[in-house]
């Protein structure tokens, strides 16, 4: 049965990402969060993962083969923070700090070579490999949810490249951006009463105390009153319902699982509470 929601201790908010196709995440699903920068469709964190092996190497065996003789990768060695580094895996994020280029760990041949996605090193050059991230602390998956704070959108995870690096839909973002991961496909929410939100209802649009006509001679001929918004929403009873000149700072009366982008005026921007 449903109850209200704002006459109860309510825990948890989170801001609305409006999507035609994707619900809102459950808050309990969250598992990362951090600044990216998005290139394209890959969006790199390497703040997401802890610092591992480092050192430079002396030795090329192939292209994507670069050894150090010093390197304990299949056992774990002195280095990194904290001062013993773990074995190094596949998927592990590695950074060329000479010139800043950086690539993934395809696999660890032995105790000192090992084969990277890309060619990026020579003789000489010093590299450190970040671990703990995406892939080994965070178990992200394809399909996940991730959001935008920045840009207020969300999309599913494409592929989870290591570490420190996620594959995302071309559209989803551009430079420098503040992301959430949450473990979770939001399409898949149930359709019970505790799966919903209770929705506030807020906008970004300036709201003033005065709503001119553009034409003082033709009374009722005016713009649109940021204070009123139209939004669209599906109910946890799968009920498509569009709220028209609904009020800005109120809350809906219905829990809802999703706020949809169409039909939904331009610059509202929601906090789903649970």
């Amino acid at each position: 049965m449903a109850y209200p929601k704002i006459n109860i201790n309510t825990l948890t908010g989170v801001n609305v990402a409006n999507s035609d196709t994707l619900n809102i995440p459950l808050t309990s699903s969250r598992v990362a969060s951090g600044i990216a920068t998005i290139t394209g469709t890959t969006l790199t964190d390497i703040s997401i993962a802890a610092v591992g092996a480092n050192g430079t190497f002396d030795s090329i065996v192939s292209a994507e083969r670069p050894v150090d003789s010093s390197a304990k990768f299949l056992s774990g060695g002195p280095g990194g923070t904290p001062s013993y580094y773990p074995p190094v895996v596949a998927k592990n994020f590695i950074l060329n700090t000479t010139d800043n280029t950086s690539t993934s760990i395809d696999s660890v041949v032995d105790e000192t070579t090992i084969q990277t996605k890309a060619s990026i090193f020579v003789v000489g050059e010093a590299y450190t490999i970040y671990n703990q991230g995406f892939v080994q602390r965070y178990k992200v998956k394809i399909g996940d949810i991730i959001v935008n704070e920045t840009t207020n959108s969300i999309a599913e995870i494409d592929d989870i490249i290591d570490d420190c690096q996620l594959q995302v839909p071309a559209a989803f973002a551009v430079s420098t951006n503040v992301y959430t991961v949450y473990s979770q496909d939001a399409a898949d929410l149930g359709t019970s009463s505790h799966d919903g939100f209770l929705i506030y209802v807020g906008s970004s649009t300036a709201i003033t105390q005065d709503i001119q006509p553009t034409d003082p001679v033709a009374p009722g001929v005016g713009v649109a009153d940021p204070r009123y918004v139209d939004i669209r929403v599906l109910t946890v009873n799968n009920q498509d319902i569009i709220f028209k000149n609904f009020k800005v700072g109120e809350y809906l009366p219905v829990q809802c699982k999703r706020v949809f982008a169409t039909n939904t005026t331009a610059g509202v921007q929601c906090i789903a509470m649970s």
